[in-house]
């Protein structure tokens, strides 16, 4: 955290005002929103740390303020490939064989949209996740809309994706 508050500081030569919020315990993807003081009057956009992208967050946040629901979850689509031949089999009998299948699923991209009601539901300095406020909304009836992105998108919580990452920075920025 200090990296960053060096880096940007007040935000003053961005033209922009930027206020931190200094946990002194782990409270989750979610809880140190719970510290915000004053609490926010208008939908707020919430970023996981381990997340590299170039989505336009303007277009997001129009989305969600256009469709009115109580968050918007930035969504897309993972395809997972396994490495082997699948054989269905039923009573020891193969029955049939399909090769190197490709399983695909919508995946949380770490990115949100959030009204700030949903900062009333929770207890200052207490820890939560963000996919258990979610769950909370839907619970008590609320909607959440899904918004696809089509921006690039890097996870990068876990050191091989961060090495995979920078490798294929230092690619793309490399003239022949």
């Amino acid at each position: 955290s200090h990296k960053i508050v060096e880096y940007l500081g007040d935000g003053g030569w961005l033209d922009v005002n930027i206020e931190y919020v200094h946990e002194d315990k782990p409270l989750g993807t979610a809880g140190a929103l719970s510290l915000i003081n004053p609490r926010l009057s208008s939908p707020f956009i919430l970023v996981n740390g381990d997340i590299v992208t170039d989505v336009c967050y303007r277009e997001m946040l129009q989305y969600h303020l256009d469709l009115s629901p109580g968050a918007t979850v930035a969504v897309r689509t993972h395809v997972m490939e396994n490495p082997y031949g699948v054989i269905r089999i039923v009573d020891n009998e193969v029955l049939s064989f399909e090769e190197k299948p490709k399983y695909s699923s919508d995946i949380n991209a770490g990115i949100y949209v959030l009204n700030p009601e949903l900062l009333e539901q929770m207890q200052v300095g207490v820890y939560v996740d963000t996919p258990d406020v979610l769950m909370r909304l839907l619970g008590n009836g609320g909607r959440i809309s899904a918004y696809r992105l089509k921006a690039n998108w890097v996870d990068v919580g876990r050191p091989n994706d961060l090495f995979t990452a920078r490798k294929d920075k230092d690619e793309s920025t490399t003239s022949i």
